[in-house]
């Protein structure tokens, strides 16, 4: 969960919550104390791949003596080197989801000493794609040690192959046989009868020259026109990008130049219904935070926002009616964990009804996308990876908001939460979560309702979590309000509770403190498959009350659980406090109401 420490209020009591927090993790081993997990984006990897071909010393994957993060790399075979600082016996190169691109067996140093592997990887069954690259560097001790980064992969020009065999045209450049006119040049013995005169038509040889216009007509059919049709194989977004591009305000776009105050420019200036274009294949890099604040803007298009300080990383939206579409928020150095607004990679504050549509977040040292205040607001398909605080975070009191199709990868805390504090005078009201999928967090859980009223999460995917994969709760360290009116409805748990010093099982109802407010109340968590939780965990599911608690009205019911610990449901509640009906066992129908 993440808690934002204000630009104006730094919260030195929640401060110190969260340091000695971290340090348990530390302890414990649940965070890193250095360089995040693949998803992270490549601490060491991007950063220095960025700047120039010469990546310096330390980890890195190039190719073609150049960087790849931010690049767009053809859909084939393409040669790949790794470097690290420490001995390697090879890598493995792997996409974000754990399939394999190929094996990099070549070894060597390089000038300064540095160790390398090469070898070729196939991007072809990710063209197309963004694509998280990981190198699972091999040790001679047998362990292993990964490094990542964050591409593009054109489109398979196998289509375009189809078209240019149409290009067979160039059958049709059998009219060059027509430059068999040239035979038609022996009219020049027709130039013998003296009728010298015709040799006037003996220039008759111009319709020699019409064989050009035969030879230009195949041409275009090689006009690489069908090869340009690998842009489309870009799922419309780039269509729909046109407007004034970034670069018309100064901004560069190469990784390298300091975008900062052209960006700034750009958005401080555009008049009300101007949409601002990222150009595909561009990255502009910013060393501060940017804020939207005028309302009425889009910002479209394919690009890349490159933060490069993680303290000063955040697009910060204020302005009302604000579009966001397509684009790359990419911040590939976080190395620690932060929490101040500054920090998120997308910050949505206090602003009215905003739609951010297909956008992705590589990379946050904090949360990936952070919704305060927001009234009827929109995300849609997003896809966050390597966060290290939640995926997305919903909180103050936003409200009359929806959530669609978004994938959280490897988040450092909850994939996506919704969460109250009661310091922000009023809860979040009125959120539906429809097919989130979350895969893999390496601190807290799944999805998340800590407070708030009349939330809906529906078909949920949750594998890999840390904690809980649905965790529900009034909590008592960070003081939030109840859960009421809460629905979960549908959806897989794969996985759930990984972390042994954790012990939350698959689902977690709590109702934490008594404080003389509103208990937890009204919700149901229906229609979930949950395979896989952490066998030594001491229960699949619970409801649990803080002493005094008068916690009700909680549904827990049509459950089907595969596998893990064998006692299903554990609560303090009386029968008339909960329900929890329909419920099968490996396959076997089990009553768990006492």
């Amino acid at each position: 969960m993440t808690t934002p420490t204000r630009p104006t209020d730094r919260h030195p009591r929640r401060a110190r919550s969260l340091v000695a927090a971290t340090a348990l993790g530390l302890a414990v081993g649940l965070l890193p104390a250095v360089a995040p997990a693949a998803g992270a984006a490549a601490a060491t990897t991007a950063a220095a791949t960025t700047a120039s071909p010469s990546v310096g010393a330390g980890y890195s994957i190039t190719s073609a003596g150049k960087g790849l993060y931010g690049t767009t790399q053809p859909a084939g075979t393409v040669t790949v080197l790794v470097t690290s600082p420490q001995a390697i016996t090879g890598a493995r190169m792997l996409d974000g989801s754990g399939r394999a691109l190929g094996t990099l067996t070549s070894l060597g140093r390089d000038t300064r000493g540095q160790h390398t592997a090469t070898g070729t990887v196939d991007l072809s069954p990710v063209a197309g794609q963004r694509l998280h690259l990981v190198a699972r560097l091999l040790l001679p001790s047998g362990g292993t040690h990964g490094i990542s980064t964050n591409l593009r992969v054109a489109a398979a020009p196998a289509p375009t192959a189809a078209p240019t065999p149409v290009a067979t045209p160039a059958p049709v450049a059998t009219p060059t046989p027509v430059a068999t006119p040239t035979p038609v040049a022996t009219p020049t013995p027709v130039a013998t009868p003296t009728p010298v005169a015709t040799p006037a038509p003996a220039p008759v040889p111009a319709p020699v020259s019409t064989p050009t216009p035969a030879t230009t007509s195949p041409a275009p059919a090689p006009t690489s026109a069908p090869t340009a049709a690998p842009t489309p194989a870009d799922p419309g977004p780039a269509l729909a990008a046109s407007g004034t591009p970034l670069t018309a305000f100064g901004a560069v776009g190469d990784g390298r130049t300091d975008d900062t105050a052209a960006l700034q420019r750009a958005l401080d200036t555009a008049a009300p219904g101007t949409t601002l274009v990222l150009p595909a294949g561009k990255v502009f890099r910013h060393t501060q935070v940017l804020r939207l604040r005028r309302p009425d803007l889009t910002l479209a298009g394919t690009g890349t926002l490159l933060a490069t300080d993680p303290r000063r990383s955040a697009l910060l939206v204020q302005g009302d009616r604000t579009t966001i579409r397509d684009i790359t928020l990419a911040m590939p150095t976080a190395t620690e964990r932060l929490g101040t607004w500054d920090d998120m990679k997308l910050t949505v504050l206090g602003a009215s009804d905003v739609s951010v549509e297909r956008v992705r977040v590589e990379g946050s040292a904090a949360a990936g996308i952070y919704f305060w205040g927001a009234k009827r607001f929109s995300l849609v398909d997003a896809r966050v990876s390597g966060t290290r605080a939640d995926g997305i975070h919903i909180t103050g009191p936003s409200s009359d908001g929806e959530v669609v199709r978004p994938v959280v990868r490897d988040s450092g805390d909850d994939g996506v939460a919704v969460v109250s504090y009661a310091q922000d005078g009023q809860p979040v009201r009125r959120v539906a979560v429809t097919s989130p999928t979350v895969l893999g967090t390496s601190w807290g859980r799944g999805v998340t309702v800590v407070g708030g009223e009349d939330i809906t999460y529906t078909d949920i995917r949750v594998e890999r979590s840390n904690a809980a994969a649905v965790y529900i709760a009034k909590e008592p360290g960070w003081r939030t309000f109840a859960p009421v009116r809460v629905r979960v409805s549908g959806g897989v748990v794969v996985d759930a509770n990984q972390s042994t010093t954790v012990d939350h099982g698959a689902v977690l109802v709590w109702d934490g403190w008594v404080d003389g407010s509103r208990p937890l109340e009204d919700v149901v968590v229906e229609g979930l498959r949950i395979s896989g939780t952490r066998s030594s965990a001491s229960r699949q599911v619970g409801f649990l009350r803080a002493v005094g608690s008068t916690a009700r009205g909680v549904h827990l019911n049509g459950f089907t659980v595969l596998g893990g610990p064998s006692t299903l449901l554990v609560t303090q509640a009386p029968l008339g406090d909960y329900e929890a009906k329909g419920w099968v066992r490996d396959g076997n129908p089990v009553c768990v109401e006492r």
